[in-house]
């Protein structure tokens, strides 16, 4: 789990889904805390949480109740200081919206990279 705890910044500035991801343990769970692009402002989805033991085989399953959507995601640890989430957003028939999945590429951020690195 240590591996995944910190601040997560996607690579890609311009992305039109997840900008951050926050990971943290409490007790026997893992939270995570995603915000994704909005305009003016980015959209805090809020706090996941699943067991933190699953992050010993390398990945975490967590899901987002937002609005009319279900959004779940697999973050997987691909090396130190890299995360790749891969997320499906289900929409309810209600939303009128279709249903899609997004693949994006994270990194530890700066502050939490010195940290680990002993800069």
């Amino acid at each position: 789990m240590a591996d995944f705890a910190g601040t997560w910044s996607n690579e890609n500035q311009s992305t039109g889904m997840i900008t951050r991801i926050s990971i943290d343990q409490q007790f026997d769970k893992a939270l995570v805390h995603a915000w994704v692009k909005c305009r003016p402002n980015n959209c805090d989805w809020g706090i996941a949480r699943t067991q933190a033991s699953e992050a010993s085989n390398g990945q975490l399953q967590v899901e987002w109740q937002y609005g009319l959507s279900v959004r779940k995601a697999t973050l997987t640890l691909v090396e130190r200081g890299r995360l790749i989430v891969r997320t499906t957003v289900h929409f309810s028939p209600s939303a009128g919206r279709s249903d899609y999945d997004t693949v994006d590429h994270l990194v530890r951020t700066l502050e939490e990279a010195s940290e680990i690195h002993g800069k």
